[in-house]
């Protein structure tokens, strides 16, 4: 039965979508040496090829995860995307490639991602001019400017956020509005992560009747 419901998984994902994004909220690493936190989490690179096997084929590292194993581990972790074949946003070797995000073309829409981490593994785990990271959701220079340099490249544009309170079941004022921000600039759908619950979804529109 096991087996059975676990295939009728895989055949779901590989019949549905082009594009199966998800966030890997965990370094891809044999690196020993920890991030002082609470928690932290690694995983076999085999982990990626189950994922990668059943259609998955694009991940976000920009979470509080990525850089539990520092510098060493969140290398190690982008090398294993670029083995299996997934591609990533979200983070990077310096801020410059963190922040580009990704484009896909799929029957002549172009759909950018971009993300942003707003809980993230701390002031270490940020990305710098030479330095491997994720992005910094609270740089807004930064993250509007992702935005909008993706926009001019992409029909639908998607950000995908690590924010919110673990627990929460709804969006915070400050999360409504940094997503008011940047539908502004050019986003059209913003997918969260990181409360650990179900939380509801909103359409904003924008006043020139643009919704979210």
């Amino acid at each position: 039965l096991h087996l059975s419901i676990r295939r009728q998984r895989q055949m779901c994902i590989r019949d549905s979508g082009n594009l199966n994004i998800f966030n890997l909220e965990t370094a891809i690493t044999a690196e020993t040496k920890k991030e002082e936190k609470e928690y932290n989490f690694k995983s076999d690179p085999s982990f990626l090829k189950v994922l990668r096997s059943v259609g998955f084929n694009l991940a976000t590292v920009a979470n509080n995860h990525s850089y539990d194993f520092g510098e060493k581990g969140f290398l190690g972790t982008l090398q294993a995307l670029d083995k299996a074949g997934i591609r990533y946003v979200g983070g990077g070797v310096n801020s410059a490639i963190a922040y580009q995000g990704q484009v896909f073309t799929f029957k002549g829409i172009r759909i950018g991602v971009l993300g942003l981490a707003k809980v993230n593994g701390g002031p270490a785990s940020i990305a710098g001019k030479e330095k491997p990271g994720t992005t910094n959701g609270y740089d807004a220079a930064s993250t509007e400017s992702a935005i909008t340099a993706i926009k001019k490249v992409s029909d639908i544009v998607i950000v995908l956020v690590h924010w919110g309170e673990e627990g929460s079941f709804c969006p915070r004022p400050a999360e409504i509005s940094s997503a008011r921000k940047w539908q502004s600039l050019g986003a059209d759908i913003i997918v969260g992560s990181h409360t650990h619950t179900p939380v509801s979804y909103t359409h904003l529109t924008l006043p020139t009747n643009r919704e979210v």
